[in-house]
């Protein structure tokens, strides 16, 4: 089976990671600029929905997606999102890609397990995450 990501425009992803860097971020806002792409809205909806973060709740909204995860995760899910939406889906084998992902996902896991035990404050792991996702 077949798994087709859409693209997501460049300009929704840098305002919502933009915007969800912000201390101070609104969830409201950042919810209203997501809700605006349907895509990315679908994918997020899908993502929170999956082993990593499911535990059995529902969300029906992008709303409570954005409100249950936090603005640093969503930044991170966006980059991560964003990333494969450029990834054209017939240019790679299903497997490769498969085991490319794994490798990053591991690399950013490694390094928010590390953050956590070297006792870094919330924004800090989920940047940990974010730069063991992008090393290589």
């Amino acid at each position: 089976m077949t798994s087709w990501h859409f693209p997501m425009p460049v300009s929704v992803l840098s305002r919502v990671v933009h915007v969800a860097a912000d201390p101070m971020c609104d969830i409201e806002t950042l919810s209203a600029i997501i809700k605006h792409d349907p895509v990315l809205s679908l994918e997020l909806l899908r993502a929170v929905h999956s082993t990593v973060y499911g535990d059995g709740r529902v969300f029906l909204s992008v709303r409570h997606v954005v409100d249950f995860v936090g603005s640093h995760a969503i930044r991170n899910l966006v980059l991560c999102l964003g990333v494969r939406s450029l990834i054209p889906n017939s240019r790679y084998h299903q497997g490769q890609l498969g085991a490319y992902w794994e490798k990053f996902l591991r690399s950013a896991a490694a390094s928010r397990c590390l953050a956590q035990h070297l006792h870094f404050d919330e924004a800090q792991i989920e940047e940990a995450f974010t730069v063991g996702l992008c090393q290589d």
